[in-house]
């Protein structure tokens, strides 16, 4: 079994792209419009080959699930 996506929440998708791409070193996979949000991935040149992380925006309905109660 391969782990291909992990998803990472993100407030906003943008800044976090800056941030693992300018900060990180990671490179930018995929960025597709999906309605107002993105599926937006990147992967570190480092890491294991074919693992993406997906910027997730918090605001995607599905996102809001996985989120932990107050």
């Amino acid at each position: 079994m391969q782990i291909k996506f992990v998803s990472v929440l993100v407030s906003d998708q943008e800044a976090a792209l800056r941030f693992y791409t300018g900060m990180l070193g990671f490179e930018k996979m995929a960025d597709l419009p999906m309605g107002p949000q993105r599926w937006l991935t990147v992967t570190s040149p480092d890491g294991m080959a074919g693992v993406e992380l997906v910027l997730e925006p918090m605001a995607f309905p599905p996102a809001q699930a996985s989120r932990p109660l107050p």
